[in-house]
């Protein structure tokens, strides 16, 4: 399943998410940027004449999302998930069943020369060829101009390996005009095996309990420090996601609800690991009486675990979120924005 709110890479610093309308002005400043199209346009990419034509293009990119189907991300920053710093999507140009991605990728020309396409590719990479709820593909690969030496360092930064060149491939369009000559390039073929990956640590998943502006988390006290964590924890063997996000949910909060695959909000690579977060649609039971193994601890915080405490904190007082040292961090700015908070106007 794709994650309604998008992928975050917490080690790299980027978010990457759905497009949105108020994304409209920044697509179209990478679509026309001359550095994007000094090797000639796609002949099978539109020109858009404004940013407003967009608008169309977006909403079927969001619907592709909801629907968990390929499409383009946006990337945006990790603490500041607003503005978008460039677009990188996949297709599966030769069928699912061949478990082979296509992506490809653009930077806003004022983020440029930060590593952020570099970071991007490898963190897509990684989500693309990860297990359930990931796209578990076999392959990620990604082609260019020969001309084009950036895109190159790029894919290898990211781990594409060079494997060779395909001539002829690439039809570009030598210039704007909808009559421009079209010169086929030749282009250079990088590709990425899943087996060519460490083997990703252990998978976590979570709960996302909300109530008006407040959402669950666990108040933890450890060796004199205080600090929050959002609700999960491990997925044991033989375990799907979804049905340990709800396990976690009862032990930790002592509430029962169903956890559907379709209700995954948001994945994090978080030190070679996976952590998915699930939308918690709504829940029986009393919170605050989980009986997990985590609270057989409470009493002096023996062992070295410290204490446990369920608790509300609430959206709409940033100030407070950041002083509750809130972990995951990087949800923090997404789940706002999801409940209508940090969001522009034209959202």
């Amino acid at each position: 399943m794709v994650p309604q709110l998008g992928i975050v890479g917490e080690q790299e610093g980027l978010v990457l998410r759905p497009p949105r309308a108020s994304d409209a002005q920044t697509l179209f400043e990478i679509a026309e940027d001359p550095a994007e199209l000094r090797f000639g346009r796609p002949a099978f990419v539109p020109r858009y004449e404004a940013p407003a034509a967009l608008h169309e293009s977006i909403g079927r990119m969001r619907s592709e999302h909801a629907a968990g189907k390929p499409s383009s991300f946006v990337l945006a920053a990790v603490g500041d998930p607003g503005p978008a710093l460039g677009t990188i999507g996949w297709r599966l140009d030769w069928g699912p069943g061949m478990g082979v991605a296509d992506v490809g990728y653009s930077v806003h020309p004022r983020y440029r020369g930060r590593g952020l396409a570099t970071a991007a590719l490898r963190l897509l990479t990684a989500w693309l060829t990860s297990p359930a709820p990931g796209p578990q593909l076999a392959r990620v690969q990604l082609d260019h101009s020969v001309h084009n030496v950036a895109s190159c360092r790029v894919a290898a930064g990211a781990g594409l390996g060079r494997e060779g060149v395909r001539r002829g491939f690439l039809p570009l369009r030598a210039g704007v005009e909808p009559d421009a000559a079209i010169v086929r390039h030749d282009v250079c073929m990088h590709g990425l095996l899943a087996t060519d990956l460490p083997v990703a640590g252990r998978r976590r998943a979570g709960a996302i309990v909300q109530r008006g502006t407040k959402i669950a988390a666990m108040r933890r006290e450890r060796a004199g420090r205080r600090y929050h964590v959002m609700i999960g924890g491990g997925v044991e063997p033989d375990e799907s996601v979804p049905a340990a996000a709800a396990r976690e949910l009862h032990e930790e909060l002592g509430l029962t609800a169903t956890v559907r695959p379709t209700d995954l909000a948001v994945s994090v690579w978080h030190r070679q690991g996976w952590q998915h977060y699930y939308w918690v649609r709504g829940y029986t039971g009393r919170f605050g009486s989980g009986t997990g193994p985590e609270f057989a601890d409470t009493a002096g915080g023996t062992g070295g675990r410290g204490t446990y405490e369920p608790v509300w904190l609430d959206l709409a007082d940033p100030v407070g979120l950041g002083a509750a040292d809130l972990k995951p961090a990087a949800l923090v700015g997404l789940l706002r924005r999801a409940a209508g908070m940090d969001a522009s106007p034209a959202e």
